[in-house]
């Protein structure tokens, strides 16, 4: 009986500890993991917010970038519009004399960067041209948005969307896309003034290579629209001509200069719009946010897996700490029974 006893009181004892180790351990390591998971979602919450500024501020100093340059090429457009008209066209009596001479030298001198310049009348006649000479049978320049949108507002200067011009005798086979640039000009002839189409068509070669160079550095891709959403340049051009890929340019065009974030065929993308002055053309940055996310969600497995690891550590040291907290106060709470047992106070009967 007292071996039974014995073991009775032993196996109590250890379960008591136990108990008691347990809870501490338990405790400690609750308030480990709230205080961990708490701080990885303030962490999560903030690196996501981070990553998106950087990418906001990314896309705008591209964006910015790119229109400085778009600027350059549309001013250098004007310029060789404006010298042809001002001192070209406005020197010279047509029905005295021609600008072969003068549009020759302007386009030698621009030669890298445009395809022809020439001059119509209100009728479709070839007044002058350059460097082609003849203007291809059957086709009605009167009919081309470029001239309609000139005629339609003289006192404008008009850039149209790239397109193939294919108006003149060339000689080959060969089609050149350009962007075109047409206004409205005074022509003299026989000392009458009349009404005329400048066209100048520059090189679709030139925006073509800057939106490549930034591409090539984005972690999304950057496209250009007319202002009613057309496209004019797109890394991936032929596919929507081509009715192979879609793109989401007819709402880019809507939105307002800034960031937004739009849905398209399923996928989150952040959206940055910046507007070209003169022409009211759009700059479109589109990153998805996939690719945003790519390297934050291997950053963020990393650091799950540090946390798993600083758990179980903090696990492990609670149970260290359990015990060596837990013995000392059962030694003491023995002590204590210890001595409430061999105290037998007497009892004094008056």
């Amino acid at each position: 009986m007292n071996w039974f006893q014995r073991k009775w009181q032993n196996a109590k004892k250890y379960y008591q500890e136990k108990s008691m180790q347990f809870m501490i351990s338990v405790s400690f390591t609750l308030v480990t993991i709230i205080g961990m998971v708490l701080m990885g979602m303030f962490l999560f919450r903030s690196f996501q917010k981070t990553a998106e500024n950087m990418m906001m501020e990314n896309s705008a100093q591209v964006l910015d970038q790119v229109d400085i340059n778009l600027n350059s090429y549309l001013r250098n457009m004007m310029r060789i519009s404006d010298a042809v008209y001002y001192g070209a066209i406005k020197q010279v009596d047509f029905g005295e004399a021609d600008i072969d001479r003068e549009l020759s030298l302007l386009y030698e001198a621009n030669r890298d960067s445009l395809v022809s310049i020439a001059c119509f009348g209100m009728d479709g006649e070839l007044i002058g041209a350059m460097p082609f000479s003849g203007k291809k049978q059957g086709v009605d320049v009167t009919e081309q948005e470029w001239f309609c949108s000139a005629a339609m507002k003289m006192e404008n200067l008009h850039f149209s969307d790239s397109h193939v011009q294919n108006l003149f005798e060339t000689g080959s086979d060969r089609y050149y896309w350009v962007v075109s640039l047409s206004r409205g000009v005074e022509v003299t002839r026989n000392g009458n003034l009349e009404s005329g189409i400048l066209l100048v068509d520059m090189d679709f070669g030139g925006i073509s290579r800057l939106f490549l160079k930034v591409n090539e550095q984005n972690m999304g891709y950057v496209y250009l629209t007319d202002s009613e959403g057309n496209i004019i340049y797109h890394p991936k051009q032929n596919l929507i001509f081509s009715n192979l890929m879609e793109e989401n340019n007819q709402q880019a065009a809507s939105y307002e200069d800034g960031t937004h974030k739009e849905y398209f065929q399923g996928e989150e993308r952040m959206v940055v719009v910046k507007t070209v002055g003169y022409t009211g053309w759009k700059i479109v940055s589109v990153t998805p946010m996939k690719n945003l996310y790519g390297s934050f969600f291997k950053a963020q497995r990393m650091a799950i897996m540090v946390i798993l690891l600083a758990i179980f550590a903090m696990i492990f040291a609670t149970q260290v700490v359990s015990v060596r907290v837990v013995k000392p106060l059962k030694r003491l709470e023995d002590s204590v029974k210890g001595i409430g047992f061999t105290r037998n106070p007497k009892i004094y009967i008056g």
